[in-house]
């Protein structure tokens, strides 16, 4: 079973802190994704172990109408954060950045999300993609947008509760029964599925298991279900403790 964590750095202010990055990730995506289109990645690079939320726009696509998570601008902007740590890498960010106090006291969301938002360049991106956000704001469909902000609680509650790394399904091999119940619920690997745990949550709010099972969250949101308890359901199913 594939089970990928978060490492733990023995420090308990830190660890506790680091807890919070989910949280920072959604509450950017509950400020700007119905607005700007604002999505994110986890991916993790090759040989350091390092691990990444990095943030697009789901308005700026390639030829094919893709997504683009990584081009030029990733060059151009400041749009990758640390998983496990309260930082943001040196290649992303123009300088290594690390909070001062992520390991002597314990942070609340408000002041990390206004730190973040400092050194992110989100306002300078949405600035000059104006034009294709603006199309695809005019063409969301709000049921959408509740379906990629409901994934993301559920993918943030897993990975700060059972400190789960999150990491897209280009770094990883989609298992042949996992691909082939996506194409039948006529789901796309090209929306960024997240291998969260044993699972693969797609960022319509699906979740599928390499024993062919599936899960609508979205459905189970509907009925009245927490995000919280969606998570657990999730976890369950998978078989994390």
């Amino acid at each position: 079973m594939w089970l990928c964590r978060v490492q733990r750095n023995g420090n308990e202010l830190e660890e506790a802190n680091t807890r919070l990055i989910p949280d920072v990730v959604n509450a950017l995506l509950a400020k700007y994704h119905k607005l700007h289109g604002l999505g994110v990645i986890g991916w993790f690079r090759e040989g350091v172990g390092l691990l990444y939320y990095s943030f697009y726009s789901l308005a700026v696509r390639d030829r094919q109408e893709r997504p683009l998570y990584w081009s030029h601008v990733h060059s151009k902007y400041s749009l990758t954060i640390y998983q496990d740590r309260i930082g943001l890498p040196a290649w992303g960010a123009g300088q290594q950045w690390e909070h001062p106090d992520s390991n002597s006291r314990l942070l609340d969301i408000d002041e990390l999300l206004y730190w973040y938002e400092y050194r992110l360049d989100l306002d300078s991106f949405f600035a000059d993609f104006a034009e294709l956000i603006d199309a695809w704001h005019n063409t969301r469909q709000d049921v959408d947008s509740e379906r990629y902000l409901l994934t993301w609680q559920v993918v943030g509650i897993l990975a700060a509760q059972w400190r789960l790394a999150i990491v897209a399904h280009e770094y990883l091999k989609v298992p042949r029964l996992v691909l082939e119940a996506m194409q039948a619920a006529e789901e796309s690997p090209t929306q960024a599925v997240h291998r969260v745990g044993p699972a693969w949550l797609c960022s319509s709010g699906v979740a599928y298991w390499d024993n062919g099972d599936r899960l609508d969250l979205g459905e189970l949101r509907a009925g009245g279900r927490s995000p919280q308890e969606i998570a657990e359901t999730v976890a369950s199913m998978s078989g994390i403790e």
